[in-house]
């Protein structure tokens, strides 16, 4: 039996069960942050949505009343859609403490690289694949959702929630 006094740790607790404790307790925290990252990545989806929204309505609206071709009518409202994308990420979802000036420029990076795969997915999906525009535009949109919150939640706000 050992004593380790202000661990909590008593002259009668073995080492089997001090390990047991330590385990759960690291198991504990993990558990911890995977809920704080699966509620981080809904926060993040939710902005999403908001920023899909300004995105698609500029698809829609340049596609349908300005007779765009759908690919160029989607990079720019990505682009619009990223904007709105910065705000809410910035404040609402991180709670980033970082600069502007540095988080501004990680996070449109990343939302340059978004727009280069989300062009690249729109080609593919209406030119290659025949899909209606609006069908690849959906596939589009989650597979640059997934990219984005990894990379932005370990690059761009990475430092600011820890």
């Amino acid at each position: 039996m050992i004593w380790k006094g202000w661990k909590g740790v008593g002259p009668c607790e073995s080492e089997s069960a001090m390990k047991g404790r330590e385990s759960a307790s690291v198991e504990s925290m993990r558990r911890s942050k995977f809920i704080s990252n699966a509620r981080r990545f809904i926060g993040f989806a939710g902005a999403g949505a908001v920023a899909t929204f300004a995105h698609y309505s500029i698809l829609i609206i340049l596609v349908q009343v300005g007779e765009w071709d759908s690919t160029p009518a989607s990079a720019l409202g990505a682009v619009c859609g990223a904007f709105v994308s910065y705000v809410l990420n910035y404040r609402y979802v991180f709670y980033s403490a970082a600069g502007h000036a540095d988080a501004m420029r990680r996070f449109f990076l990343i939302a340059g690289s978004g727009l280069m795969l989300n062009t690249v997915f729109m080609w593919i999906g209406v030119k290659g694949v025949g899909l209606h525009y609006l069908l690849s535009q959906i596939v589009a949109t989650v597979l640059v959702l997934f990219w984005s919150f990894a990379a932005n939640h370990k690059w761009t706000f990475g430092r600011a929630h820890g």
